[in-house]
């Protein structure tokens, strides 16, 4: 079986929030190999949007993203490629961009 293994450093200042968190297992589910990703000692299955979450995965932490499989190296480089890639696409709407809500108003 292949396993292959790469590291990277997140780069969306938000950290790892709801959103990216289910795009990643979303795009995870795709391929058959086991994928997951490990932040110090603590690993997620990158499937499970909760594990993702509970890794607390803030800007700049280092990450290792490992796939066992036999599209392990496709799967590995899908994650990796989405996590550089779309750093911005989460980012809060400005404010000024649209209404918000008051809650001054009462």
């Amino acid at each position: 079986m292949n396993q292959i293994r790469r590291e990277i450093s997140f780069k969306n200042k938000q950290g790892l929030h709801i959103k990216p968190a289910a795009a990643v297992a979303k795009l995870a589910r795709s391929f058959e190999a086991e994928i997951t990703i490990c932040k110090d000692e603590n690993r997620a299955d990158v499937r499970s949007i909760f594990e993702l979450l509970i890794l607390g995965v803030m800007h700049g932490d280092p990450l290792e993203i490992s796939a066992v499989g036999h599209d392990a190296e496709a799967a590995v480089d899908a994650i990796s490629e989405f996590l550089h890639s779309h750093t911005d696409t989460w980012m809060p709407r400005d404010s000024a961009a649209g209404p918000g809500l008051d809650c001054s108003a009462a």
